[in-house]
């Protein structure tokens, strides 16, 4: 099993309307500078002995991570362009070479179907929440976790700073929904066993992330928000160069539409305490099923602003959190881009595990598509 390297980056700074009209000018030739997600180099060493210290290292923490996740640790490992590593790892699997194989997946049914016993894996439910840490801390009903060196002084002090999201909700397209991963999928039954060969990824777009996406779509449109739902898939039928592609898209949008004021990037994570072991971080809502949603922000210092994603990141965790309690995992503050240096208002949601069903992550849209939809309403002074 090989994996990527990491990069670690620095931060930077600049405004919203300065980084929007940076991507829309420089246009394509800035996408290949671009991170194809998150970016890596283990810096002062050797590649081979670097690449086989760090994947040891950071493989054995994994188990002990306070989410248990190598879904997490994965976005460490996304390579950037810039890298040698040309393999781009998706939110939410563990990828090695090949390239992940993509099958349609059926439809949940009641009942799932007989695994042969070399082939059964256990399936953990969990409700995943905030412990106060060092790098764990509490921001109004939400919590952030800092897998960054920037230190809690700084991160407060730009948490602390207004939000520049400034809707109007008069109808303008102000809202992008898109997949850079649109073809990850979910399990197809809810059982505490699994099928080891199951990818978790469809071309079906009515088992996908862009069946989530569906939903919020149709909530913000009922409240009466003006939004665009980008379907296509950037990850099929290559995983490399998905954020490239998924940028080329972002900036056309952006120019096309100059009024977003909020991206929503929506994944699903992957959650593996062990080979063969796999956690659904879910909760329950007014007694429905759902998948935990969990944010994560960028601070690569292609970002430039980061601070202005994060505060929007803190304040969609913390409506969520304070309307439906649990239904949040801690906001993921790392050291990658996510094509957040696109624009403010950037934010990439995890919407579940492979562990979780697709209805439990439909339920958790449509949770989060009325929060959104009756929030900018009262942003935009309509409520």
């Amino acid at each position: 099993m090989r994996f990527p390297r990491r990069i670690i980056g620095r931060i930077g700074g600049s405004g919203r309307r300065a980084a929007r009209l940076q991507a829309i000018l420089m246009g394509t030739a800035l996408t290949a500078a671009s991170a194809a997600g998150v970016a890596g180099v283990w810096q002062g060493a050797a590649p081979a002995a670097a690449d086989f210290f760090q994947d040891t290292a950071l493989l054995a923490g994994a188990a002990a991570m306070p989410e248990g996740t190598l879904g997490a640790l994965r976005r460490q490992l996304t390579p950037s362009p810039s890298s040698a590593v040309t393999a781009e790892i998706s939110p939410g699997i563990t990828f090695t070479d090949p390239e992940p194989e993509v099958t349609d997946q059926k439809p949940v049914s009641v009942q799932p179907p007989e695994i042969s016993p070399e082939y059964r894996g256990v399936l953990i439910s969990e409700t995943m929440a905030g412990s106060p840490s060092a790098v764990c801390w509490q921001i109004g009903a939400g919590w952030l976790r800092n897998y960054t060196e920037i230190p809690r002084a700084q991160i407060d002090a730009e948490l602390s700073e207004p939000l520049e999201l400034a809707p109007k909700a008069d109808g303008r397209v102000e809202v992008l929904i898109m997949h850079t991963h649109a073809t990850e999928s979910y399990e197809g039954y809810d059982s505490e066993y699994y099928d080891t060969r199951n990818t978790w990824r469809s071309t079906d777009n009515n088992e996908n992330m862009v069946a989530v996406g569906n939903v919020i779509e149709e909530e913000l449109r009922k409240a009466g928000i003006g939004v665009v739902h980008d379907t296509q898939q950037f990850d099929y039928p290559s995983y490399n160069g998905s954020y490239d592609r998924a940028a080329v898209a972002v900036k056309e949008y952006l120019a096309q539409y100059p009024d977003i004021q909020l991206i929503l990037d929506m994944h699903r994570d992957g959650i593996q305490r062990d080979t063969t072991t796999i956690v659904k971080p879910a909760t329950e809502i007014d007694g429905e099923p759902a998948a935990q949603i969990m944010i994560l922000c960028g601070s690569d210092p292609g970002v430039g602003d980061w601070g202005e994603n994060l505060r929007t990141a803190a304040a969609v965790t913390n409506l969520l959190e304070s309307r439906y309690p649990t239904l949040t995992r801690p906001i993921y503050f790392s050291t990658g881009r996510y094509n957040m240096d696109l624009s403010g208002g950037t934010i990439l949601l995890e919407f579940g595990s492979q562990a979780n069903t697709l209805e439990e992550a439909l339920t958790s849209a449509r949770l989060t598509g009325q929060a959104l939809g009756e929030w900018l309403q009262e942003l935009a002074g309509n409520a």
